[in-house]
């Protein structure tokens, strides 16, 4: 099993990233990372609000198309949390609250229209129960190679300590970008049971030159600790 810091060094550039796992002292953690290789796409940062985490230009005036790069990234629900790349968190959250299903919400969806790329949406649902993970469900939605839609969807149970999946939406920096293949990577967790030390040497392992923004969240006997780092700041 190949170790999240080395999974990471080794990719040039995975994008949009969801990495979700079980810490040293058993508690639920999660991250989501962004990246990006143009000035549009770099001019970002995460924030929170009302409990949400999201993204939000870091310089207004160079904002041109907010469409695909402005969105929900994480949103609080009973009994877990919604992490996506993408403004497909509102619709989980609407079908979910309707008494639909992850999948449901995920079928009326595809990757994102951002050609050549044609960016995949990856997504992950978390369930707890008795303040452990039920289960965590990922998705990720791709363009096959004749423009159709092909969506994949991952359920996991009984997650181990110091191990975590890892989704992101490319697997090689090229042009145009090529998808994540494959389903979620298992990876080892340093034995680490902050929450603050374990965001940042996760980003740190990312590309320096492409890195943007990480949010991790620990959660444990019904209460959660949360970082945010963001490589553009105002100090």
């Amino acid at each position: 099993m190949i170790n999240i810091l080395d999974y990471f060094s080794n990719l040039d550039y995975p994008g949009r990233n969801i990495t979700v796992g079980k810490m040293n002292d058993g508690a639920i953690f999660f991250c989501y990372g962004i990246m990006g290789r143009s000035e549009h796409s770099k001019n970002r940062i995460f924030v929170k609000e009302r409990n949400i985490v999201k993204t939000k230009a870091y310089n207004e005036a160079l904002l041109k198309d907010p469409s695909l790069i402005i969105y929900n990234a994480v949103i609080p629900i009973k009994n877990g949390y919604i992490v996506t790349n993408g403004d497909q968190s509102d619709t989980v959250l609407e079908y979910l609250n309707r008494k639909k299903t992850f999948e449901d919400a995920l079928r009326t969806r595809a990757f994102e229209n951002d050609a050549p790329n044609y960016t995949p949406r990856i997504s992950a649902l978390l369930k707890f129960k008795e303040d452990d993970l039920k289960k965590v469900e990922f998705s990720i939605l791709k363009r096959g190679d004749f423009g159709g839609v092909r969506r994949f969807f991952y359920d996991y149970e009984k997650i181990e300590p110091n191990t975590a999946f890892v989704i992101n939406t490319y697997s090689e920096n090229t042009n145009p970008l090529k998808p994540f293949v494959g389903e979620p990577i298992e990876v080892s967790i340093p034995k680490i049971t902050d929450i603050n030390e374990l965001t940042n040497i996760i980003f740190d392992s990312q590309n320096i030159d492409n890195r943007i923004s990480l949010y991790g969240l620990k959660y444990k006997k019904n209460a959660s600790e949360d970082i945010i780092i963001n490589t553009n700041k105002d100090n």
